[in-house]
C-alpha cells in the first residue's frame, strides 16, 4: 500500500521535527527549505526538493502542504509564491506564528482561486512537533477529512482524544495560538519571579528550591513548564554568568498581538503587559547594567510560615491570570463575534502544548469559581500571605511585576468601585461642565 504523501516547507528545528514525526507516522515526506545547510537526514520516508515548484511537482493533487516558517517576510513570499504554484482544492496548512489577520487575507486570496488556506497554531516546541504538539485549527469549514485524520494522527493526545481543536473562522487558529501565548509568557515570568525569591530573598538552596518546586507539582503535577523549571534547577541552569548577561532573550510577536488586542477590545489584562514587558525588557543587551553591592544582603529565613505564603501567593495569582484569560475570551466573543469556548480551547491545550497543566480545567469553569473556590477567593489569608510576600521582596529590592498585577487584577473587583467615584467626581470637574455641577463639588 502506497503512503500517504506530504509536503512540508521549512526544516527548521520545528519544521524538521514534523517531518520526524510524519516519518514515524508511516508518511512519506517531501520537503524544502531555502537554507541549503538545513537537516534533511531524516529516514527512508524523505525526500528533499531542490525548489519550490519541484517540491509541487512531486506529488499530485489535492496536495496537503505545510508551512513551518518564520513569521513575517518569509512566511508572506512563500503564501503568495505557493498560490501560484499549486491547483485547485490543493492545501496549504500555515503552521507559521503569523498574525490571525494577514491569515484571514491569505484564506480569501486563495478561495477566490478555488484553493484552500488554513490556519494550524502549535505549541509544544521541538519536543512536542516530533513526539505530538497541540494544534490549534482555523477556518475549520474547509478541512477536508482527509487533513482531519493527518492532523490528529500527528497530535498529542490527552486520554486517548487528539489534542486538536477546531474552530470556525479563518485566522482563528493563530488566533487562538496568541491566547496561548499570552497564557505562556505570563505563566513563564510568574515561574521564575517566584524562584528568583527563593533565590535572592529568602534563604534558600538548590536542594530547598527544588523541594518548593516539588511542592507546587502536588496541586499541578501535568504543568509542563514546572517540571522544566525543576530540569533546570537539577542542573544548576539558573545562575547568572557573562553569558546570560550577553545574551539576549528574543519575544516573537504573538504575545504582542494579544497586548494589542486587549487594548482595542478594552479589556483588562495586567498580567499580560507586566510579562511583556518584562520579556521586552530581557530583550536587551545587559551587560552593560551596573550590579549594585547592596549593604543589606542578608537574606531572610525561609521559615515554614515564609515557604507557605510563598506558595498560596503563586497559586492564587496563578488562578487569576486564567481569570484574566477568560474574561478576554468574553470580550473577543462579543467585540468581535467570534464563537471560541474555554472548555474546547482547555482541552485543545491539555497535553503536546507548552501551557499543559492541570490548571487548564479553570478555562472550563464559570467565573463564580474564581470568587466561591477555597483556592482563588480573596480570603484574609491570601491577602496577608501576599502581603509579607511583597514587603520581603521590597526589603530585598526584588521586583515581582506579574506576581503583583495578579494579585492587583483581583483586588480591582473589589476597590474599583470606590475608585471609580473619584476617577468619575474629577472628570466632571475638568471636563467642562455646568456651573451649577461644579459648584456641589467646589469648597
Amino acid at each position: 500500500m502506497k503512503k500517504q504523501e506530504i509536503l512540508i516547507i521549512g526544516l527548521g528545528k520545528i519544521g524538521s521535527a514534523l517531518v520526524r514525526n510524519f516519518c514515524s507516522k508511516n508518511f512519506f515526506v517531501y520537503g524544502f527549505d531555502i537554507k541549503k545547510n538545513s537537516v534533511d537526514n531524516f529516514s527512508q520516508n524523505f525526500h528533499r526538493a531542490s525548489s519550490m515548484a519541484q517540491l509541487i511537482s512531486l506529488t499530485k493533487t489535492p496536495r496537503l502542504i505545510f508551512l513551518v516558517l518564520p513569521s513575517g517576510k518569509a512566511n508572506l513570499h512563500t503564501v503568495n509564491r505557493l498560490c501560484t504554484l499549486i491547483q485547485q482544492k490543493d492545501t496549504v496548512i500555515d503552521m507559521s506564528n503569523s498574525f490571525f489577520k494577514r491569515a484571514e487575507d491569505f484564506e480569501k486570496k486563495y478561495s477566490l482561486q478555488g484553493k484552500i488556506y488554513i490556519d494550524v497554531g502549535i505549541s509544544g516546541g521541538i519536543q512536542g512537533a516530533e513526539k505530538g504538539p497541540s494544534l490549534m485549527v482555523g477556518n475549520k469549514k474547509n478541512i477536508s477529512k482527509n487533513l482531519y485524520q493527518v492532523l490528529e494522527k500527528i497530535s498529542a493526545k490527552n486520554h486517548g482524544k487528539p489534542c486538536v481543536g477546531y474552530y470556525e473562522n479563518p485566522g482563528n487558529g493563530h488566533f487562538v495560538k496568541m491566547l496561548h501565548n499570552f497564557l505562556e509568557y505570563s505563566e513563564m515570568q510568574l515561574i521564575a519571579e517566584t524562584v528568583n525569591c527563593l533565590s535572592k530573598v529568602y534563604e534558600s538552596d538548590d536542594n530547598q528550591i527544588l523541594n518548593f518546586i516539588n511542592q507546587l507539582l502536588k496541586s499541578d503535577k501535568n504543568s509542563f513548564l514546572l517540571r522544566i523549571t525543576k530540569k533546570i534547577i537539577q542542573n544548576q541552569l539558573f545562575r547568572e554568568s557573562d553569558q546570560t548577561k550577553n545574551n539576549p532573550i528574543k519575544h516573537n510577536g504573538t504575545a504582542k498581538w494579544a497586548a494589542q488586542l486587549s487594548l482595542e477590545i478594552e479589556t483588562y489584562t495586567p498580567s499580560l503587559f507586566c510579562a511583556l514587558l518584562e520579556r521586552i525588557s530581557l530583550s536587551k543587551n545587559r551587560s552593560s547594567l551596573i550590579n549594585v553591592k547592596r549593604k543589606n544582603s542578608k537574606k531572610i529565613k525561609l521559615t515554614t510560615s515564609k515557604k507557605s505564603n510563598l506558595i498560596l501567593s503563586y497559586t492564587v495569582c496563578k488562578s487569576s491570570i486564567y481569570l484574566q484569560l477568560l474574561n478576554m475570551i468574553d470580550e473577543i466573543n462579543n467585540k468581535l463575534n467570534y464563537n471560541l469556548e474555554p472548555s474546547v480551547i482547555s482541552s485543545n491545550w491539555r497535553n503536546g502544548s507548552i501551557v499543559k497543566s492541570d490548571f487548564l480545567k479553570l478555562l472550563s469553569k464559570d467565573k463564580r469559581y474564581y470568587y466561591t473556590s477555597s483556592q482563588t477567593r480573596l480570603s484574609e489569608n491570601f491577602n496577608r500571605a501576599f502581603a509579607e510576600v511583597l514587603s520581603d521582596t521590597t526589603i530585598k529590592s526584588m521586583t515581582i511585576p506579574v506576581m503583583y498585577s495578579s494579585w492587583q487584577y483581583l483586588q480591582n473587583y473589589e476597590s474599583q468601585l470606590s475608585i471609580g467615584e473619584i476617577v468619575g467626581q474629577q472628570r466632571l470637574i475638568f471636563g467642562g461642565h455646568k456651573r451649577s455641577e461644579l459648584n456641589k463639588l467646589n469648597p
